[in-house]
């Protein structure tokens, strides 16, 4: 008798334990301070960096466990933290944040479209999603987005309003040139990608004098697309098989400037 009574009660635990484990969805609601649902909140797990919306009734589900941080964020309320300590469902109250529109003066006109686009500051700048959720931030090249007609001036005045900082850099030609610098400063990590792995023994051996290894790999890779493709598969023997169809091409090419 007693052993049935054992195993009823290991049964019973063994139930628990299993439910327990297999709690990964947590659920809840999210409301104003005026008791009104919250859609399209954006509910982020630092733990786990699964992500949901609430619905139009302010619900949300999202997979995690008990001690995992749940964040909520939603334009035009403050972000909101909380702490996953049982398996209920969480009830979040967002606050909003105090709306101030934002004065613009602009004073002195010259007439000089140019002169007058610089000196008008106003501050246009995003937050990205990274950093309203509080993560760390990216690794590698940050850069500053290039504008481009359509996007920046055409799509905005459609909507009624003026993005000035871009206009000024597509009128006063800083697009273009920041364009050219992205696309320069790209060409020079594929070179230093080739020129570790490859030593420069390899292409003094077919007549390319060692200072003229970068010229000859700049020319290579915006002549021959599938060295591109070699670099990014991480395949040096493609990248090196490639370049051998281009060192007659440059080198009939240092001969003729001879």
């Amino acid at each position: 008798m007693k052993n049935k009574y054992l195993i009823f009660f290991c049964c019973i635990c063994l139930c628990i334990a299993n439910t327990v484990d297999a709690q990964t969805i947590i659920d809840g609601i999210v409301l104003s301070e005026e008791g009104h649902y919250i859609r399209d909140v954006l509910v982020y797990n630092m733990g786990n960096q699964k992500k949901g919306y609430t619905d139009s009734e302010g619900k949300f589900s999202i997979e995690g466990n008990i001690n995992d941080e749940i964040r909520f964020l939603k334009d035009g309320y403050e972000r909101k933290s909380e702490k996953v300590n049982n398996i209920y469902a969480l009830k979040v109250i967002l606050i909003k944040k105090p709306f101030e529109i934002e004065e613009i003066k602009i004073n002195n006109l010259s007439g000089n479209l140019l002169k007058d686009l610089k000196h008008t500051k106003i501050d246009h700048s995003k937050e990205i999603l990274e950093k309203e959720i509080g993560l760390p931030k990216l690794k590698g090249v940050q850069r500053e987005r290039i504008p481009t007609v359509s996007n920046d001036v055409i799509v905005p005045l459609l909507f009624g309003s003026v993005k000035i900082d871009a206009v000024y850099k597509l009128v006063s030609g800083d697009a273009r040139r920041m364009k050219s610098l992205y696309k320069y400063q790209d060409l020079q990590v594929k070179v230093q990608w080739i020129r570790d792995r490859i030593d420069d023994e390899y292409f003094i051996k077919f007549d390319i004098p060692t200072e003229k290894i970068d010229e000859f790999l700049e020319f290579a890779l915006q002549s021959n697309p599938k060295i591109l493709s070699g670099i990014k598969s991480n395949r040096i023997e493609t990248v090196r098989y490639e370049l051998n169809s281009s060192i007659d091409v440059f080198r009939s090419r240092l001969n003729k400037k001879q």
